[in-house]
């Protein structure tokens, strides 16, 4: 399921039952309300030809559990009534805006769009499309090129290896988040996660690796800085 580890964790904590490999199939009913719902067995998963998960169900017999209600959370869907103003615009066989990626214009002039509408993923990301169609929007107002000198970037993804990193750094471990008390999280709304107090909010953040300058550490050349040894996670 696509979900962090601590989320599936928090949860079971919390007293939720998880069956995976189930694909449900049927929901019965008796005098007028839901009664039960029937599943499959899922073998193995592929992709369509649009990209989508489609499930190869095993055979034989499949699992069956009462229920007196069901809630349907299989996706996430987009409501795209605020584009009847936009005759022209090109939407994707997914319902999502079509924008290219470098500047995120839409083929209409002075339009651009990013985040869920364009692609469903988080929230950081659909910050840097927010950041990303500022600057598109800047140059289009000016009357400046909106691809000069932004070019996509390969991103690169390194790791540091434990034996590079030197006897003299001491891991810090990450502080425990304060949380709610069980017994109140499972009958409120209220914010489970309580927040750090400023001494230790300070001291989670000085964890952080910080290399704003040559990048000439461990990374690479088996050394680092004083400042970053002193700040590695």
């Amino acid at each position: 399921m696509p979900a962090f580890p601590w989320q599936i964790e928090r949860a079971e904590e919390e007293g939720v039952k998880m069956y995976p490999s189930l694909a449900p199939q049927e929901i019965e009913g008796k005098d007028g309300r839901v009664a039960g719902i029937n599943f499959a067995r899922v073998k193995s998963i592929e992709l369509d030809a649009e990209g989508r998960i489609r499930p190869i169900l095993a055979e034989g017999k499949g699992m069956a559990m009462d229920a007196d209600a069901v809630i349907v959370a299989i996706g996430q869907t987009l409501d795209l009534s605020f584009l009847d103003g936009a005759k022209g615009l090109q939407v994707s066989k997914k319902r999502t805006i079509e924008v290219a990626p470098d500047t995120l214009a839409t083929n209409l002039p002075g339009v651009f769009a990013g985040g869920d509408v364009v692609n469903v993923a988080t929230v950081v990301e659909a910050i840097a499309a927010g950041k990303k169609a500022a600057i598109s929007i800047d140059r289009y107002l000016r009357g400046v090129d909106l691809k000069q000198g932004r070019l996509p970037q390969a991103i690169q993804v390194v790791g540091v290896e434990e034996e590079k990193i030197p006897r003299f750094v001491e891991r810090r471990e990450r502080h425990k988040m304060p949380m709610l008390p069980l017994g109140e999280r499972v009958c409120s709304t209220k914010e489970v996660g309580l927040g750090f107090v400023r001494e230790v909010a300070i001291d989670e953040a000085e964890r952080c690796l910080n290399c704003p300058v040559c990048g000439n550490c461990v990374l690479e050349r088996a050394q680092m800085c004083y400042e970053t040894a002193t700040r590695l996670l």
